[in-house]
């Protein structure tokens, strides 16, 4: 069940979401796939997964070897996560989230992407996933291809190929 939404496009998204459609048509994609003129970026592991970055100026380097590259600085600016803190008389910070109108139109396209099977996993930062677990459910989150990173090795800063985290 479906908490209430914060905005139309998260209803919007999580009612598509519901209903994807599997018979899109397939295209092939090696380590990026445009969709118009936004560039995907993607790459492949060595467990056969597919996975994207959604939005992280950094590479993420995975257990086995791979890397997955940086989005472009103007990409990360464009979709990063609005932090909203309030400061308590002692200094204490409290902080949530919310997502822009261009980070849901975004998560469209990736579905998008996914529906036609080129990703398996599109990796989000933290906040953003705090911020998505506000509006959907549980089994909405896990019915979608967004995950955040599970460090395996802090020290060399590697990536799981196994595990994700919801």
């Amino acid at each position: 069940m479906l908490r209430a939404p914060v905005s139309l496009k998260a209803e919007q998204y999580a009612t598509r979401q519901s209903f994807r459609c599997k018979t899109q048509k397939k295209s092939i994609m090696n380590n990026s796939t445009t969709k118009g003129p936004i560039m995907k970026v993607t790459c492949h592991l060595s467990n056969g997964k597919k996975v994207g970055n959604f939005s992280s100026p950094h590479d993420f380097t995975f257990e086995d070897g791979h890397i997955l590259p940086a989005c472009t600085a103007e990409e990360s600016e464009r979709l990063k996560v609005t932090f909203n803190e309030v400061i308590d008389d002692d200094g204490d910070v409290t902080l949530s989230f919310d997502l822009s109108d261009e980070v849901w139109d975004e998560m469209y396209e990736w579905m998008e992407v996914w529906d036609q099977s080129l990703v398996d996993y599109v990796f989000i930062p933290l906040p953003m996933m705090t911020a998505i677990k506000q509006v959907w459910s549980q089994e909405l989150i896990k019915d979608s291809p967004f995950r955040c990173i599970r460090i395996e090795d802090r020290i060399k800063k590697l990536a799981s190929i196994n595990k994700q985290c919801i």
